[in-house]
């Protein structure tokens, strides 16, 4: 039985050989624990109080992040814009210059629907996260931890994510807890 990563195979000595004899190891067993590899991922939002603790200058630690974080975050290798054209193009909603600067980003910029003007915009698979996780999406937190977990991330790290606003984080955290608990028990 081939051995795979994070699991417990059993194996039965190697035959030996005496007197010209084959003998077949019977008596004792070893058990060979391979550990699994962590696979990490840095999910960064916008909340100051820990976003620049983000493992940025760890090269093997992924880092992910949302909307105008380009004006501030000095690494990121995905980025997540999954709001409408009437949300990231809106004066007051972005800062100055993110379509442009997005524009220019060299890894995949996942979108909703992807811009044209985006050269690495992909288009995040929605129906099927929903199908198979049903309506559990209320921020970019939600979509990025559930693409997080079906590429197989086995950590998953949240930094500036304190959804603490009124009206506009309240639900966004119920949706972001909810995930949090899913990664825990699984």
């Amino acid at each position: 039985m081939p051995k795979q990563d994070g699991q417990v195979q059993i194996e039965s000595p190697p035959e030996s050989v005496s007197n010209g004899q084959t003998h077949a190891g019977t008596s004792d067993m070893q058990v060979v624990m391979t550990p699994t590899p962590v696979k990490t991922v840095a999910l960064v939002g916008h909340a100051p109080s820990t976003r620049d603790m983000a493992p940025y200058a760890q090269g093997e630690i992924e880092v992910w992040t949302m909307n105008d974080a380009f004006a501030w975050i000095p690494r990121a290798d995905r980025w997540f814009e999954v709001h409408t054209p009437e949300v990231y193009q809106h004066p007051a909603r972005r800062t100055q210059g993110y379509i442009e600067w997005l524009a220019n980003f060299k890894g995949p910029s996942y979108m909703i629907e992807p811009d044209p003007r985006l050269p690495t915009a992909v288009r995040y698979p929605v129906e099927f996260m929903l199908a198979k996780y049903g309506n559990r999406f209320s921020s970019s937190f939600s979509w990025m931890i559930a693409i997080a977990i079906e590429e197989g991330f086995n950590r998953i790290e949240l930094y500036g994510c304190d959804l603490a606003g009124g009206t506009e984080y309240a639900h966004q955290r119920e949706a972001t807890a909810w995930w949090i608990g899913f990664c825990q028990g699984r």
